[in-house]
């Protein structure tokens, strides 16, 4: 049984109560008049009998007949108040007078009756004056009122002692009779006495039954007022009760109350909601505090209540999975009240219990979105650095293998961002797939990820690790239609230094990874200790490469290009360079693949780009100089969207006053083949600029023919790599044929790279190569030096 229940079950009966009591205080006065004058009516019908019997009796005849006229206006008084009391319009006031106008009327009565027969009234306590008057102060008891007894009383002895006085002083009978009667009365004083003696008696019984009732009306005034109060009081329950079960209704908690001691349990209809319980399921488990608990967390529950029971604690609180009878499970937040019996024992638990199964939700998808990377699900950087110091502090051997997709730019430029991801979410399942069911695979960003893996012997099986999972990201996937494959460079770190942090232990990754992607895309690198040096190395470059440009330590030199046949010179090539103030002239090697990652290879090929037409428009003005030409290096960053290069190079040849066909960008095979669309479109706006564009390292990229011939090229060059081998072995020089017969059928110019000897020269000569640079003509050459050049030309 519930708590409001109990409440219920008290309340109504006492309700019930002060209704009957209320009801009985408002009918007590038209109850009580109504008795009183039905019993009038009777003590008339008694006169009304006696005169009847007087009347045949008497021997005395007179025209006055009082009675008849007293029993009447007796009856006309008594059927008015009848009336009223019947209706319930008894007036007050009139209630008051009428108590001293039924004595007097009862007195005038009595004495129209004696005045009637011509005999005085017997004066005695068996007279039946007497008992009338008695009677009518009894009746008047009846009205509960001691006022109104004290007014009968008072009245009956003064109307008693009217009687008295009149029958000795008037009486309208015989003259000797009364003298008698005086004499009598005067001769003997007992009998004076015992007529003081009534008139003493009427109005002690008049007191006694004044404070009976007074006693008892202050009893029944008690208990009205006791009613009340209950009836207050259950009315202030019922408010309660409302108040609590509204409560209860409009609550999204649910309500419980278990008794260990009887075994009853309450359970709100919310609780019933939350977990799917009828009261026969109830029935079932009613050994359990709290019903559905899931079995992992009924340990919880009964910790949360020892301990509070043990702290002498009244509350307890705790959140805990409720398995509903549906078979949904969710979160419950139980907050319950301890009570306690005299000994300090508990023995019930009233509480409520709340739904935040989606508040835990919430909080879960906060848990791991702050551990998790969110596209793929894998540990992000801060879950995988608490593994990782967690096999650290317990000195287990691990090894990390740090990696990125080599290919993924230009996969995720080409085919679209929604490829992209879906492309590193089928990564991110493959290495799980790889991955031991102990080891951990995150994704730091990017195409950037990492596998964590405890092994006896790391050493061991880190390169083996690392295989496999080169080979099995190269598997090719198919991603909407579209079949991509992936190849990543991968850094190994098997750590052996007993002071190394989490975050030292994927720099080094990353430093080895860096490393393998440096000598050879698509392969991996063991960490050594030299690599932090270099890394330090390049950190310093890249700082110091920041102020570079602004300091003039950044200049130009200029490496001819020659007619092969004629040896004249047609042109230059712009390569960059680097005056370091304490460390001399700084290899572009070390320093260009960091202004690349770094992007200050933008603002620094803009330097570039302005630089080389100044000084050719510079060349051009001199008289009788042929139409020299000037090829600059561009790199993939310049090539990216928001970099600017046509508005660079549109600017740059404008402002120099410089023909743009004597302008060539060069631009690497593997640029062009890797995301043809956004060359194609880069290309074809630079081309409607009107300056020349070369492919350069012609035969070391993934180009295919088709590429080649749809992308609007003017000039290939062929890489050193080949050129070398003229002369060496039948193959390179195959090769090179192979290009120039190439250039030739897609009406393009070619120029060999890297000439040094005179055999290649020749070689050229013979399969048909216009152009070409190298040593073998001249190193590149400083602006004063290719001035000197320029001059030697315009004589020849």
């Amino acid at each position: 049984m519930g708590l409001f229940d109990h409440l219920r079950d008290q309340v109504f009966p006492l309700r019930r109560a002060s209704d009957v009591v209320q009801k009985a205080v408002e009918a007590d006065q038209s109850r009580s008049e109504i008795l009183v004058g039905w019993s009038q009516m009777i003590l008339l019908a008694g006169f009304a009998v006696l005169y009847s019997v007087g009347s045949r009796q008497s021997v005395v005849e007179s025209d006055f007949q009082p009675v008849p006229w007293a029993l009447a206006a007796y009856l006309v008084f008594t059927v008015i108040r009848l009336a009223l009391a019947y209706r319930g319009r008894l007036p007050g006031w009139f209630t008051v007078l009428s108590v001293a106008a039924d004595m007097l009327l009862l007195l005038g009565l009595i004495w129209s009756f004696h005045i009637q027969y011509q005999q005085p009234p017997a004066f005695s306590l068996k007279a039946p004056e007497f008992f009338f008057i008695f009677i009518f102060i009894a009746l008047r008891a009846l009205r509960f009122d001691p006022r109104h007894l004290v007014i009968t009383g008072l009245t009956a002895a003064a109307g008693w002692a009217a009687l008295v006085g009149y029958a000795l002083l008037n009486n309208a009978g015989e003259a000797g009779r009364t003298r008698d009667y005086v004499v009598h009365l005067t001769s003997n004083n007992i009998l004076i006495g015992a007529e003081v003696g009534k008139i003493a008696t009427i109005l002690a019984v008049t007191l006694v039954l004044a404070v009976a009732v007074s006693r008892g009306r202050g009893l029944v005034a008690h208990q009205i007022s006791t009613a009340r109060d209950n009836a207050d009081l259950s009315s202030a329950l019922l408010a309660t009760r409302d108040r609590h079960r509204l409560v209860i209704e409009g609550s999204r908690d649910g309500i419980f109350d278990v008794d260990f001691r009887t075994g009853d349990r309450y359970f709100s209809p919310r609780a019933h909601e939350l977990l799917g319980l009828t009261e026969g399921d109830l029935a079932e488990i009613k050994a359990d505090i709290l019903p559905c608990l899931v079995p992992e967390d009924e340990f919880a529950l009964a910790r949360a209540f020892e301990e509070a029971v043990v702290g002498g604690k009244d509350v307890f609180d705790c959140e805990l999975r409720l398995r509903s009878a549906l078979g949904t499970v969710l979160w419950g937040d139980i907050r319950a009240a301890i009570v306690y019996d005299g000994s300090g024992e508990p023995y019930r638990i009233v509480g409520s219990v709340g739904d935040i199964t989606e508040r835990k939700r919430y909080e879960e998808q906060l848990v791991n979105d702050a551990l998790r990377d969110r596209l793929t699900g894998l540990a992000n950087r801060t879950l995988l650095i608490e593994r990782l110091r967690h096999l650290m502090q317990r000195n287990r051997s691990f090894l990390v293998l740090s990696m990125d997709i080599d290919n993924f730019k230009t996969i995720n430029d080409s085919l679209g961002h929604t490829i992209g991801d879906e492309m590193l979410t089928a990564v991110g399942q493959r290495l799980e797939r790889i991955a031991g069911p102990d080891d951990t695979v995150a994704r730091l960003g990017g195409d950037e990820f990492v596998v964590l893996a405890e092994r006896v012997d790391p050493m061991a099986a880190a390169e083996d690790l690392a295989s496999v999972v080169r080979a099995s990201l190269a598997e090719p996937m198919t991603l909407h239609g579209q079949t991509v494959s992936c190849m990543s460079s991968i850094g190994i770190v098997v750590p052996t230094e007993p002071d190394l942090s989490p975050e030292d232990i994927l720099r080094d990754a990353d430093l080895a990874m860096y490393r393998a992607k440096a000598e050879e895309r698509g392969s991996h690198a063991v960490f050594e200790k030299t690599l932090r040096a270099a890394a330090h190395q390049r950190l310093r470059i890249e700082s110091e490469l920041r102020d570079a440009l602004s300091r003039r330590e950044l200049f130009l030199v200029y490496q001819p290009i020659v007619d092969v046949a004629s040896r004249d010179l047609v042109g230059f090539e712009a390569l960059l360079r680097w005056r370091h103030p304490e460390r001399g002239i700084i290899s572009p090697a070390d320093f260009i693949p960091i202004a690349e990652e770094t992007g200050l290879i933008v603002p620094i090929g803009r330097w570039v780009i302005e630089t080389a037409t100044r000084k050719l428009a510079e060349w051009l003005s001199g008289d009788g100089i042929p139409p020299l030409f000037v090829t600059v290096n561009v790199s993939a960053r310049q090539f990216e969207r928001g970099a600017g290069l046509a508005e660079t190079v549109a600017t740059a040849v404008r402002q120099a006053g410089l023909p743009p066909a004597q302008l060539k960008l060069e631009v690497t095979e593997s640029l062009a083949a890797q995301n043809p669309e956004t060359a194609t479109a880069m290309l074809e706006e630079l081309g409607d600029l009107g300056v020349r564009l070369a492919i350069d390292d012609f035969g070391t990229g993934y180009s295919s023919l088709n590429q080649l011939h749809k992308l609007p090229f003017h000039t290939l060059k062929i890489d050193r790599s080949f050129v070398s081998r003229i002369g060496q072995d039948i193959e390179g020089s195959d090769i090179v044929d192979a290009i120039v017969d190439i250039a030739r059928r897609l009406s393009m110019d070619v120029v060999a790279e890297g000439v040094e000897t005179d055999a290649q020269r020749a070689y050229l000569v013979s399969i048909g190569c216009l152009y070409a640079q190298g040593y073998l003509f001249a190193k590149p050459l400083g602006v004063d030096e290719a001035d000197r050049l320029v001059r030697q030309a315009k004589a020849a």
